[in-house]
């Protein structure tokens, strides 16, 4: 039995957020002197002010300009999990194909191909699934007949594509203990991916145990 796994695969500098904040407000004298990845004082507190919902003065109605900010990874997680990722549709994904990958996908000891939802007796009738499945293969059945009988616990892997505002709404719903428990997990895996500067953008949202 497998776990969910994310890596951070690309993202947008952070100075483009202060850029637009800068922009709009015709400001742009007063910005820091910004790297790629963390901001100036001046623009730190800018984006914190206008964009998160801890801040003494939070404004959502400029929180769009998180939008320029974007990040994609690779994510490895059940097809049960991809069901309630698909849910946040303001990201682009891009889901390994059980009509070319099926193969792939069942590979090897049955265990080894599911999540393990720490059932065990949920656990063993997914692995039981997936060798059923691999009897179908062997039986010629083509993969977009075979992969009706897939479990839901099967493993798959994507690349994902989010904004940093859809980020921000994708953690305040999936990092509390009301959301499935695997996609809590996936959920704070990407959050330990995101760069050490842009952390600040998320941390309101990201549940900390705390009513």
């Amino acid at each position: 039995m497998i776990g969910v796994s994310a890596m951070l695969l690309h993202y947008t500098p952070i100075w483009i957020v202060a850029d637009a904040a800068r922009t709009c407000t015709d400001t742009i004298a007063f910005s820091d002197d910004n790297m790629e990845d963390v901001l100036g004082p001046r623009d730190h507190a800018l984006i914190k002010r206008i964009c998160c919902k801890h801040a003494k003065r939070f404004d959502p109605n400029h929180d769009s300009i998180l939008e320029h900010l974007n990040y994609t990874f690779h994510l490895d997680f059940s097809r049960a999990c991809l069901q309630e990722l698909a849910r946040h549709r303001h990201a682009s994904i891009s889901v390994q194909s059980t009509r070319y990958a099926l193969h792939k996908a069942i590979d090897g000891e049955a265990a080894h191909c599911v999540y393990d939802s720490g059932h065990e007796d949920v656990n063993d009738m997914a692995a039981l699934s997936v060798s059923f499945v691999s009897t179908m293969k062997n039986l010629k059945v083509p993969n977009d007949v075979a992969k009706y009988a897939i479990p839901e616990a099967l493993m798959t892997e994507a690349i994902w594509t989010i904004n940093a505002r859809s980020l921000r709404n994708f953690f305040e719903l999936r990092t509390v203990p009301r959301a499935l428990d695997e996609i809590q997990k996936l959920a704070f895996r990407i959050y330990d991916e995101i760069p050490e500067g842009h952390k600040f953008l998320f941390e309101d949202f990201v549940y900390n145990g705390e009513e």
